[in-house]
């Protein structure tokens, strides 16, 4: 068992909804998907044949291979079930906790390092070729290889399942695509009702219960408290990593700042996909939560087999406990079991067993095949503007049926068509007529007649939206550079000397122009007679919402190097410097201690950083070249300030070696 301190999960899922490490929450978006755009680019066998020939060595003969094998016959051996499942089960309990936190928690990176220096558990897992080191001093870090979490985390739990004994039901219940449902209910209520959320991007908590009661029928008997929690967070994981909300930030002077969310993109396209398609985006959704993910391994490892939740809890309290979580004492196994379960229920890939009484005692862990979509002919329109459904919805019909009508209460196959529904569709872009008619066939004439008359003139709203401007000396210059270096970044011309370019490629026009010799004045010229910066513009909050993924996720490239031969250095004797974000009496976290390591590297390199960097006034983006460590502060040179600053560790949420720039010599 490690020493160190075990993070308690499970007193309440409303935090682990809400504010937990694995929730979509903008100012903390750092959560654990294990997806392979996170992981090092390359395959395990593409990867081992690009490191350098000792490290494969050394690799071969760990897995009884001999000494000249290559990184193909070394992937082949790790990727086997057999020789990975007997490896794993060797495997000491401090080499398991690292590999667990791995896949199960951080995205396939290995934790396990302190300053540079990895421990040594991660070098027993790099020399059994289950990690593998990318970078060099400060900024080494251990992950492994994207086509090998899957396997390892099946293998890890495999050692757990071995205990889960089978379960009884009076019947079982399956829950096709449900969060698909969810997503389609939390957009059509978007659209009637903005969403606010605070300045570091979490839901205003009076949003939440509301949101929940959006949320249409699951059918599930003897819910416990927080279900409905856990299902609205899958449901804005998957409208978020789709591009399906957007967030809306007005924060004019002379006006409150208010920060919504909106609905965006094609859902109503992503919906009528293939519904098999759909069932794997929602389950990789459901891998971003630790209880999630370590219920799916488990339940791949007792693939087809109808398991009592009771065992399956214990089994999966065991290894959760592996990944450094510990789960609280109240919650039994039965309980921890439907926690863990409850996500990949709703992605329609299992189905949970009810005993008489209608309350969950067992599940059948076998993927039910899905049906095809159903074409027309799903409901019946009645001339009093109630639709009633005969069969269950498709997600893109309740997507249709949410915006279009009103659910009616108590009564979850019914929707009544009115006059401000049909309003809200038509602005979403959705003709209700021709949608409804394509669910319940032919609508009666005075219903048909009368969603015409209302939304006759009905239009999308116009947004306000802002632009960066580059302002040139005179018509002929700033149509020299639309023409010359700026050509294809050049939005639109303004006016005679205007040129608006988009913000989110800013750096390119900066570098456009130096490479053309053109000075670029430092800092924007803000063009308003009584402008104030806003208490907090947060832009984590913004990127966690816009973005699908977080931007604390780094993907490395190029050929892994080796620390099996020559250890790092260990830091100076003396106190080390306090690790940004570090709680007192916590072991530092790889996402604690990452800005501190690029800043140390910067430091060595006299190279400049971009950091984030949580101020009095809220979070602003930075370059700065580092200069020196006074305890827990930094003097750098701000780029933004042009003037020499101290930053707190504490502060700088976030850094990354800046594209360009490194610091003059003397």
């Amino acid at each position: 068992m490690s020493q160190r301190r075990r993070r308690r999960a499970g007193s309440s899922a409303a935090a682990a909804a809400k504010g937990g490490r694995h929730a979509p929450q903008a100012g903390s978006p750092t959560a654990g998907s294990g997806s392979e755009a996170e992981s090092p680019k390359g395959g395990l066998a593409d990867l081992l044949g690009r490191a350098p020939a000792a490290h494969r060595r050394q690799v071969a003969k760990a897995n009884g291979l001999a000494e000249g094998a290559s990184g193909a016959e070394i992937a082949a051996r790790l990727l086997d079930p057999a020789a990975l499942a007997t490896l794993v089960a060797d495997l000491p309990a401090e080499l398991r906790e690292p590999a667990a936190v791995a896949v199960f928690r951080d995205r396939g990176q290995v934790p396990g390092r302190r300053y540079g220096a990895p421990s040594d558990a991660v070098q027993e897992l790099e020399r059994h070729g289950l990690a593998l080191a990318f970078g060099r001093s400060h900024s080494l870090r251990h992950w492994v290889a994207s086509d090998l979490q899957r396997p390892l985390a099946c293998a890890l739990a495999a050692r757990h399942a071995a205990t889960v004994k089978g379960g009884r039901a009076a019947r079982y219940l399956a829950a096709p695509l449900q969060t698909a449902h969810d997503a389609a209910a939390l957009s059509a209520f978007m659209a009637r009702t903005p969403v606010r959320v605070k300045a570091d991007g979490d839901v205003y908590a009076r949003f939440w219960p509301k949101l929940i009661a959006a949320l249409p029928e699951a059918g599930l008997c003897g819910e416990h408290d927080t279900f409905g929690e856990v299902r609205l967070t899958l449901a804005l994981w998957f409208l978020r990593d789709g591009g399906f909300v957007r967030l809306r930030a007005s924060d004019r002077p002379g006006s409150e700042a208010r920060r919504e969310l909106v609905p965006a993109g094609d859902l109503a396209g992503r919906l009528s996909g293939d519904p098999g398609a759909l069932r794997a985006g929602m389950l990789a959704e459901a891998g971003h939560d630790v209880f999630s993910s370590c219920a799916l391994a488990l339940a791949a490892a007792l693939d087809g087999r109808t398991v009592s939740l009771a065992g399956f809890g214990a089994a999966l309290r065991g290894l959760i406990e592996e990944t450094g979580l510990g789960v609280h004492d109240s919650w039994s196994d039965q309980l921890l079991a439907l926690r863990g379960l409850e996500a990949p229920w709703l992605a329609g890939a299992l189905e949970l067993g009810l005993d008489g009484a209608g309350k969950p005692t067992a599940a059948w862990l076998a993927t039910p095949a899905l049906d095809p979509p159903a074409q027309g002919g799903g409901g019946v329109c009645q001339g009093n503007f109630e639709l009633v459904m005969l069969r269950p919805p498709t997600p893109h019909e309740r997507l249709v049926l949410e915006l279009a009508c009103e659910r009616s209460a108590g009564q979850g196959h019914v929707f009544r068509i009115t006059r401000a529904s049909a309003r809200v569709a038509a602005a979403a872009g959705i003709e209700p007529g021709a949608a409804l008619e394509r669910i319940a066939g032919e609508l009666p004439q005075n219903v048909e007649r009368s969603i015409a008359d209302w939304t006759r003139g009905v239009e999308g709203p116009l947004r306000l939206r802002s632009a960066i401007v580059v302002e040139a000396r005179d018509a002929a210059a700033a149509g020299a550079l639309a023409s010359g270096p700026l050509e294809g970044l050049v939005v639109e011309r303004l006016g005679e000397t205007l040129l608006a370019v988009h913000a989110d490629r800013l750096r390119e026009v900066e570098q456009a122009l130096a490479a053309a010799g053109r000075e670029l004045e430092p800092g924007l010229d803000r063009v308003s007679g009584a402008w104030a910066e806003p208490a907090s513009r947060s832009g984590a909050a913004e990127s966690a919402w816009t973005r699908a993924a977080p931007s604390s996720a780094r993907v490395p490239d190029g050929a892994p190097t080796s620390t099996l031969d020559t250890r790092t250095p260990a830091p100076a004797a003396g106190r080390a410097p306090q690790a940004t974000g570090q709680r007192p009496g916590a072991e530092p976290t790889a996402d604690d201690l990452y800005p501190l390591l690029v800043i140390l590297d910067a430091l060595e390199e006299e190279a400049d950083v971009d950091i984030l960097y949580a101020g009095a006034r809220g979070f602003t983006s930075r370059k700065i070249t580092p200069l020196e460590l006074d305890g827990p502060r930094l003097h750098a040179w701000c780029h933004l300030r042009q003037d020499e600053r101290a930053f707190w560790l504490q502060s700088i949420r976030d850094a990354q070696p800046a594209t360009e720039g490194r610091r003059r010599a003397g």
